[in-house]
């Protein structure tokens, strides 16, 4: 059994390749979870909207809760409420801050168009990479002939 065998050597670049292929999709696959969507951000958007709403709502019903209160006399129990409907509020506050601050990160991000516009500038730069390179490479070469045409035309 020779190692250098051809088909050992064919069988061990198929396993190299099927190898890295697994790497290059468990890495994509594990990226693509860590990564926030505009359809994540619009629907945490929107579940904030639904949210604060539903915050309003219960603003109102605390507000109306302790109107009845003081009505009744019970001062504590006011006391109590109207902190918490000032806690309400911060919170309220909060989310609101932390929401116009995630608008404002969306509307900052690169579109998908400016992506694939970054790509295609990306590839022309690298083919005119290649063609330099190859450029120099055949320069040297032309160089190294004359330099072996005089040095052999010179003895």
């Amino acid at each position: 059994m020779d190692f250098w065998d051809p088909k050992w050597l064919d069988l061990g670049l198929k396993v190299i390749n099927m190898l890295a292929a697994a790497v290059v999709i468990i890495y994509s696959w594990i990226n693509s979870r860590s990564k926030a969507s505009l359809a994540a951000v619009d629907e945490l958007a929107k579940q904030h909207r639904e949210d604060l709403s539903r915050l309003e709502a219960n603003r109102q019903v605390f507000r109306q809760e302790i109107e009845k209160r003081i009505e009744t006399g019970d001062r504590v129990l006011a006391d109590h409420l109207e902190q918490m409907q000032t806690e309400l509020i911060e919170r309220v506050d909060t989310v609101e801050t932390d929401l116009r601050r995630l608008s404002n990160q969306v509307q900052g991000m690169p579109s998908k168009k400016d992506i694939v516009r970054i790509h295609e500038r990306l590839n022309e730069v690298a083919d005119s990479q290649s063609t330099v390179a190859g450029a120099v490479r055949e320069q040297g070469k032309t160089l190294r002939s004359i330099e072996n045409y005089l040095i052999n035309k010179g003895a």
